[in-house]
């Protein structure tokens, strides 16, 4: 009885680490496809998330060579910013925040979408538009959060590439205190 119990035992154990490394071998093939997926005919580039006002004026490196926070930069384009770019043209005010140049915009959590390149704050140049570029965010493309910046001055989009989108919409005049719309 006690071999029986035994081979159960190293049965499901073998089963669980092949099933373990099943999804690492899935987990690698999805993302290496992201990583080296050719973006350059997108309208918006990696390059544009590290343009930054405050880097250049405080000589602030505000790149990376992080894998994931590039995988996660690309996936925010593929899936909802070039998307959004087609219906309305906009720019990125910020995108990627390396952790200086978070603190330096007076950031005051390390938990900011932006230092894992999950986020981008994006305005049309028009308030108007930008009301239009956040309901086609909201009602057709994935995200994470969808902020609503001081009247729609800026909108703040993220989208996690791993992990639940809570698919959060609020508005803010203080970057301080969200209310949900």
């Amino acid at each position: 009885m006690a071999n029986k119990k035994k081979i159960a035992i190293i049965t499901i154990a073998s089963t669980l680490v092949v099933a373990y490394i099943v999804v690492i071998v899935l987990f690698y093939l999805r993302n290496r496809k992201l990583f080296m997926e050719d973006l350059s005919n997108y309208h918006i580039k990696v390059d544009d998330f590290w343009k930054s006002n405050t880097a250049e004026k405080k000589g602030i490196n505000n790149t990376t060579d992080d894998k994931d926070i590039i995988l996660n930069i690309k996936y925010l384009i593929k899936n909802t910013l070039e998307p959004a770019y087609n219906y309305i043209p906009f720019k990125i005010t910020s995108g990627y925040r390396s952790p200086a140049l978070n603190t330096a915009v007076g950031s005051k959590t390390n938990k900011s979408q932006h230092l894992k390149g999950e986020a981008a704050d994006i305005t049309t140049g028009s308030i108007a538009d930008n009301k239009k570029i956040y309901t086609y965010i909201r009602e057709n493309l994935p995200f994470d959060q969808l902020i609503s910046e001081y009247g729609y001055k800026t909108i703040h989009v993220s989208l996690k590439r791993n992990g639940i989108n809570r698919k959060q919409t609020l508005y803010t005049d203080d970057l301080i205190n969200y209310k949900t719309i």
